[in-house]
């Protein structure tokens, strides 16, 4: 998500780039001829103010617990709060009020706040909490769940694999809809289906629907979804374990899914 604001000022465009990913910044020319002086973020994410055609600026920010700057314009949201991010350039000044929101999401939150940061193949930040859980009976299971949060798209994905070298992935940008993407892949990348988990079938045996998948067969296509369903709801529970593990007393429906 992109957001282009622009201050005018005495002549002097300042550019306002909303970005949700630290390491994602791009500098574009707001297209509105409103004046804006003011930008949200959530906690976590950032900002990148921009002056044009200055070259020294002194960056400042009037509540650091709030947000910070550096001294390259990067503002970061701290806690949930308003401050003013103050640019000075020689004599001139310029201000930006910053309005810092917390998430709607207390599971993003809670894996935002309390999670290790990381940056994947594509570059983008993510949040992520884990949770490695053993199973000894005449055969030892591994069941490995990663619960990885992206600021930028604002999205959730359940990582669960249990099955050998088999991964399921579920992708939930919005708790609210009645499905989320869903993926079943091996560690060779070989996608074995890819498409959609709908969460008010989740009781029954088959949930999964897959527009995508290697399998032409169309009986061997249904097994596989039946197995992917059965596969997801392990999942989800090992998504609720992860959360109790941590504290929170949440789980699975909180995001939507009822088994």
């Amino acid at each position: 998500m992109k957001k282009n604001l622009c201050l005018k000022k005495a002549g002097i465009v300042v550019f306002v780039i909303l970005t949700i990913s630290i390491l994602s910044v791009c500098s574009v020319e707001a297209s509105s001829k409103k004046v804006k002086n003011k930008v949200s973020i959530y906690i976590g994410n950032t900002i990148t103010l921009k002056v044009k055609n200055a070259k020294k600026i002194k960056w400042k920010s009037t509540k650091k617990s709030v947000a910070t700057v550096s001294q390259k314009g990067k503002v970061k949201g701290k806690k949930v709060g308003q401050c003013i991010i103050v640019a000075k350039v020689g004599k001139k000044t310029y201000k930006c009020k910053v309005t810092v929101k917390t998430r709607k999401s207390d599971i993003a939150n809670m894996i935002l706040n309390r999670g290790k940061r990381k940056v994947d193949e594509e570059n983008r930040e993510y949040y992520y909490l884990e949770r490695n859980e053993y199973y000894q009976a005449s055969i030892s299971y591994n069941f490995h769940t990663t619960l990885a949060y992206y600021p930028d798209v604002d999205m959730i994905k359940i990582c669960f694999s249990g099955y050998g070298d088999d991964l399921l992935y579920l992708f939930i940008e919005d708790e609210r809809a009645k499905y989320c993407d869903v993926i079943f892949i091996d560690t060779t990348s070989i996608i074995y289906g890819s498409g959609h988990l709908y969460k008010n079938k989740l009781k029954g045996d088959n949930a999964v629907y897959f527009g995508v998948t290697n399998i032409k067969d169309k009986e061997s296509k249904q097994i596989l979804e039946m197995f992917t369903t059965l596969t997801s709801k392990l999942a989800l529970i090992q998504f609720s374990k992860v959360l109790k593990t941590n504290g929170l007393n949440l789980n699975h429906e909180n995001l939507g899914f009822h088994l």
